[in-house]
């Protein structure tokens, strides 16, 4: 319901008839001036006595700003605003219920306000209706906390000048409460420091990083997403349909009748010829798609009850688009936000790039990124997924990449009308961002078990950024999965992952996944999977372990943080691994003799081959090497000259390949 001017008393109502929003009401009717239409809040903070939940009404009409007509008792809010604030309060009225029922808020003391400070802090006030997301998390950020503790001082500010009914009358400065919580903070696995600076105390682990990567890849690849890729290119060809009519309707018998092969009476035969064709693209389009043949793209799109349902599962393609985003691309939430549709193009060297704009490092320039693999697929899926065309549209004007266009009325059909793109703003907000991304970590934890929240209590973009740095450094390692081996294969020259740099935080970032995975690598080495590593490094590390005679693990531990301590680089390649040491550098094969420094970029198998400072890890790296032996042989059989330098390349690299499989036992 549209509404224009504030709402009206009606004449007829009488002394016994209950006025709207009044501190009974179970439900609100507000008006968003932002777009004029009227929405319902319920309020009826069903966990709560009715002390409480009169409490909690009441604030809301205040913090309205009061009633814009005391006869109507209309109020005026933002819809998303208001529905974070009624959140919020939900809290607090429940909390109140179930620990202070009786009590006026003005005689609670500082004990009390620690009580619920650790309540909201560790999610422990179970509401009816919050969010799946909201309910794994373990440890809630600060911010969130003090949002929501703010209406408590808050209400003590209304209290005074006669406002509200009872409000908090003690000290109102909380932060002043949170070291309080420190040790309980670091007993749930998450550092303290970060967790007050609101930093990156959401960093996500490689493990549920990849177990979302993973479920993301299977989502985009399913048979679900194409049958809504192909709904959605017929609906913006020429044979779409209405879906409030043909489809989505809950009188829409005629497609039925169409799809039963039933008989159509006369006056309706045309349209059913539409609707037939309809029918037929949407499953041309699907198998286009190389969508699985014992799977009917049609039924599956009649199953959804309403069109909001549909739009759920485009929100859940659209999820696992920006996992994959997050985890294979690096890429902030700003960009995210602004990059639009048309930012992406296939390059002549078939590499798939896209432009981002760069405000917090570029002043604002666009900088090209490549997009490869994985990413590229997701981005094409976005586009698809749309009631509109996304991309090159011929009136000029611009939508966002991530931006969701499936709002049915506003955009059905619009481009035929050259209306202004409708843009519905808030799926590219940060809030939605992370929201979204809680959303699809909770189905990773319900599907793979909760034992999972023992590492991870919650995801946020920015934790992706360290995800991103493992993924890069494991790109080629034969235990990941083979959807990101893939992915990286795109990208040539190590291009993808040398345009990805943020300041002193990123060079920290990067340094950490190195060390971490030296770790790794090292113990790997000397343990029982030693006989997979091959190369001057693995042999000099063994020969080292071995003349220490280590006892025990911590033993080891102390000699691997030596070496890491020593540590310059580790670059993985597909055909091996760069390890380079500070005592090692004027060893390395790429070595700049200018300036002393290794140009482990300009890293190639014809170098990496004979260089003291590289080794190979056989389930990751043989293949590769066999391949590049295979076609150095092969040009050189075929070369007619021999004994030039582009010959004697190949003989070097033929030798070098044949010593590496000969170690690895091949």
């Amino acid at each position: 319901m549209k509404a224009n001017q504030e709402f009206k008393v009606s004449s007829n109502r009488t002394s016994t008839q209950a006025k709207q929003n009044s501190l009974s009401s179970k439900k609100f009717n507000i008006l968003d001036k932002n777009n004029g239409e009227i929405y319902e809040a319920n309020v009826s903070f069903q966990w709560a006595n009715e002390k409480w939940a009169t409490w909690g009404r009441q604030y809301l009409i205040e913090w309205c700003g009061g009633y814009t007509h005391p006869e109507s008792q209309s109020l005026t809010a933002r819809k998303a605003t208001f529905e974070g604030k009624r959140n919020q309060i939900a809290k607090l009225v429940t909390w109140a219920t179930s620990n202070k029922p009786d009590s006026s808020m003005g005689c609670w003391d500082d004990k009390n306000i620690l009580k619920l400070l650790k309540d909201i802090a560790f999610n422990k006030i179970d509401l009816p209706d919050r969010n799946i997301d909201e309910a794994a998390l373990s440890v809630l950020s600060k911010d969130t906390i003090l949002k929501t503790i703010w209406h408590i001082e808050n209400s003590g500010s209304l209290y005074r000048i006669g406002k509200l009914s009872d409000g908090y009358l003690g000290k109102a400065n909380f932060e002043y409460f949170l070291p309080e919580l420190e040790e309980e903070i670091k007993a749930s696995g998450v550092n303290y420091t970060d967790w007050l600076k609101g930093g990156s105390y959401d960093s996500v682990s490689l493990e549920i990083a990849t177990l979302m990567l993973m479920e993301a890849i299977n989502t985009i690849q399913s048979n679900q997403t194409k049958a809504l890729q192909a709904y959605f290119n017929t609906q913006r060809g020429t044979s779409k349909s209405p879906p409030y009519t043909t489809v989505f309707s809950k009188r829409a018998t005629l497609i039925k009748k169409v799809l039963n092969d039933q008989e159509i009476v006369k006056h309706h035969r045309k349209k059913a010829a539409r609707i037939s064709l309809f029918i037929k693209n949407i499953q041309t389009e699907y198998k286009k798609l190389d969508g699985d043949k014992s799977f009917n793209p049609i039924e599956y799109i009649m199953n959804f009850k309403g069109h909001k349902e549909l739009n759920i599962a485009v929100k859940e393609v659209f999820d696992a688009c920006k996992v994959i985003f997050f985890c294979l691309t690096g890429i902030r939430v700003h960009e995210m936000k602004q990059t639009n549709s048309q930012d992406y193009y296939l390059d002549i060297d078939n590499i798939w790039r896209f432009k981002a704009t760069e405000d917090k490092t570029q002043g604002g320039t666009k900088q090209l990124r490549a997009l490869a693999g994985k990413a590229a697929e997701a981005a094409t899926i976005m586009c698809d997924l749309s009631y509109i065309n996304k991309r090159q549209r011929n009136d000029g004007q611009t939508t966002y990449l991530f931006g969701i266009y499936t709002a049915m009325k506003p955009l059905f059909n619009s481009d035929n009308d050259g209306n202004e793109v409708y843009h519905g703003g808030t799926c590219i907000s940060r809030d939605s961002f992370t929201d979204r991304l809680n959303i699809f970590f909770n189905k990773v934890i319900n599907k793979y078990g909760e034992q999972l929240l023992e590492d991870c209590s919650g995801v946020s973009p920015h934790g992706f950024r360290h995800a991103f740095v493992d993924f890069v450094l494991r790109r080629f390692d034969g235990n990941i999965h083979a959807a990101i081996r893939d992915h990286f294969r795109h990208c040539i020259n190590g291009e993808f992952t040398s345009t990805y740099t943020d300041s002193k935080a990123q060079d920290q970032i990067e340094r950490a996944a190195e060390e971490k995975y030296m770790h790794e690598l090292v113990r790997k080495m000397v343990g029982e999977y030693s006989q997979n590593f091959t190369g001057p490094i693995a042999l000099f590390i063994q020969r080292e372990v071995d003349k220490c005679k280590f006892v025990n693990e911590k033993d080891l531990d102390g000699y691997i943080d030596e070496l890491t301590e020593d540590l310059e680089h580790i670059v993985p390649h597909e055909y091996g691994y760069c390890l380079v040491f500070k005592g090692r550098k004027n060893l390395a094969k790429c070595l700049d003799k200018k300036t002393g420094v290794p140009k482990i970029l300009n890293g190639c198998f014809e170098l990496c081959s004979g260089c003291p400072n590289s080794f190979h890890h056989e389930p990751s790296n043989k293949e590769a090497i066999i391949r590049n032996v295979i076609s150095h042989e092969s040009f050189l059989e075929k070369f007619p000259i021999k004994n030039t330098a582009q010959a004697k390349i190949s003989e070097t690299v033929v030798s070098n390949g044949y010593k590496i499989l000969s170690a690895m036992g091949a």
